[in-house]
């Protein structure tokens, strides 16, 4: 009997090692995995940004320093081709920062494409678009207003003052 209970406390002291020690190390493996990856934490342009003026440059800031070497930048104009940049870098005090110049934009969509390889070799990639569109500002302050005609705006106008008169 004091053999039997003496047993069954060994297995259950097993079986507890074991509920604790399963999740403790999927814990362990899979925080570690995302850890290694990288991922932005700010960029220029930004995401879904609709800008008035081209951007001089696309700017990249990451959650963990990067190879720059292996890491890459690349932009397209949506619907067009690839545009020429300067290789992929990064200031001297930011390695978590990649950077790449850009060549005047024309209006358009473009789509920013990224990948960036972490210190211990994790590479992780995406994607995001932004806008640019002209100052239409500019544009609006340099052409005289057109005055309203008949049609585009007096029938409230006829409705309440021009109507003629009941005797």
């Amino acid at each position: 009997m004091q053999l039997e209970n003496a047993t069954r406390r060994r297995t259950r002291g097993l079986q507890l090692l074991i509920g604790i020690a399963i999740p403790l190390l999927v814990l362990v493996v899979t925080t570690n995995s995302a850890i290694a990856h990288c991922w932005p934490i700010e960029q220029f342009p930004g995401a879904g940004a609709v800008l008035d003026e081209a951007p001089a440059m696309v700017r990249i800031r990451f959650n963990q320093p990067i190879q720059v070497g292996a890491s890459r930048v690349f932009v397209d104009q949506i619907g067009g081709a690839r545009i020429q940049t300067s290789p992929s870098s990064s200031p001297q005090t930011e390695a978590d920062v990649l950077v790449v110049s850009l060549p005047k934009l024309t209006p358009g969509r473009y789509r920013v494409h990224w990948t960036a390889v972490t210190l211990d070799g994790h590479e992780s990639h995406g994607d995001y678009s932004f806008d640019f569109q002209e100052n239409q500002v500019e544009a609006d302050l340099t052409t005289p207003p057109t005055p309203p005609t008949r049609k585009q705006g007096s029938r409230v106008r006829e409705a309440l003052f021009d109507r003629p008169s009941s005797p």
